[in-house]
């Protein structure tokens, strides 16, 4: 598992690439193992439908998950787990093996979650629903909150 300090680097590298950004496609890449990625959706189109045209307003930690607040009133959560990572790269560039999610947007590239262990997890909640974790658990203390 990240420590939480790689994990505030991580959002802040993000928060200056992404923010403002529409989302313009969302790639869940073939094969069962990116469906491990995004569990709590029963099928991809579910997944891309919640994200689809949503502007990312900002880039928040709670503890070691990153949270994408859309426009949309939802927000996207990023559990990295052990193994996986995000890149923002160009859409040009070529899509890095064990890539389980490709998230495009209308100006400046894509965002990629590569995990090659399946420790992560991805998915959508209302934005309201922020407040508790993992199905109702509260949300812990965060040291490096302010």
């Amino acid at each position: 598992m990240l420590a939480l300090p790689e994990v505030e680097v991580v959002r802040r590298d993000l928060e200056k690439e992404i923010v403002g950004r529409r989302i313009k496609d969302v790639e869940i890449r073939p094969g069962s193992n990116s469906m491990k990625i995004i569990k709590r959706h029963g099928r991809r189109k579910e997944f891309q439908d919640l994200l689809l045209g949503a502007r990312v307003d900002k880039i928040a930690r709670l503890g070691t998950w990153l949270v994408l607040e859309l426009d949309s009133d939802r927000a996207l959560v990023i559990d990295l787990g052990d193994t996986a990572h995000v890149l923002k790269t160009s859409a040009s560039e070529a899509i890095a093996t064990y890539t389980h999610i490709v998230i495009g947007f209308t100006i400046g590239g894509q965002l990629r979650l590569i995990d090659p262990k399946l420790t992560g997890e991805v998915f959508v909640t209302p934005t309201a629903e922020l407040g508790t974790l993992d199905g109702g658990l509260p949300a812990l203390i965060d040291p490096l909150g302010a």
